[in-house]
């Protein structure tokens, strides 16, 4: 599936979970994008540690 390649890259990453954290209906989906947070911080992105702490609190 190409986009779980493109999701390795830092800046898609966080285009994608801004996309599915948006109000748009046709691409909200809250469970991917704290799926997608928890995999860029096990990979070393710091930046998104807080987001991760923000979706096991929801």
């Amino acid at each position: 599936m190409p986009v779980a390649t493109d999701a390795t890259r830092p800046n898609k990453t966080a285009a994608w979970i801004a996309l599915k954290l948006s109000a748009n209906a046709q691409f909200q989906d809250r469970p991917g994008a704290c799926k997608l947070i928890e995999t860029a911080v096990s990979r070393g992105d710091q930046g998104m540690t807080e987001r991760l702490a923000e979706c096991r609190r929801s």
